[in-house]
C-alpha cells in the first residue's frame, strides 16, 4: 500500500492549519461557559483552561498525522514495519519443512529486541 506524496502532503498542511486555528475557535465555546456562570472566580478559570485544553487537542491531531504518517508503507525495515525478512524466512523453513529436507536455515532472530 503506497498513499502518493501529494496526499501527504496536504493530509498534513490541513492538519497543521486546524491545529493553529483551533484555539481561535474554542474562543466561542469557552465563552459560552464563561457567560454561564456566575462567579467571576469561575470565569477567569475558564480562560486559563483553554490553553491546557487547546494543547491537549493539538497534540492529539499531530500525533495521528505522525502515526499516519509512519504507517503509509508498512515495508520499508523500519521498527514498526512488518518483519519481512522474518516471515519470508519462516515460510522458507515451513516448505523446506514440509518437503523433508534435513538441511533447514536457522529463523532470523531479533537485533536489539527488533524482528527485521
Amino acid at each position: 500500500m503506497y498513499i502518493t506524496r501529494q496526499y501527504g502532503y496536504i493530509t498534513k498542511l490541513f492538519t497543521w492549519k486546524f491545529v493553529l486555528l483551533l484555539p481561535l475557535g474554542m474562543l466561542n465555546v469557552f465563552q459560552e461557559h464563561i457567560d454561564s456562570t456566575g462567579t467571576e472566580l469561575m470565569k477567569n478559570w475558564y480562560l486559563f483552561l483553554q490553553i491546557p485544553f487547546s494543547v491537549l487537542v493539538m497534540w492529539i491531531f499531530t500525533t495521528m498525522e505522525i502515526v499516519g504518517d509512519n504507517s503509509e508503507d508498512p515495508f520499508e525495515g523500519r521498527i514498526n514495519d512488518v518483519p519481512m525478512t522474518a516471515l519470508c524466512r519462516t515460510i522458507m523453513i515451513d516448505l523446506r519443512d514440509i518437503l523433508d529436507e534435513k538441511n533447514l536455515p536457522q529463523p532470523v532472530l531479533p537485533k536489539d529486541n527488533i524482528l527485521y
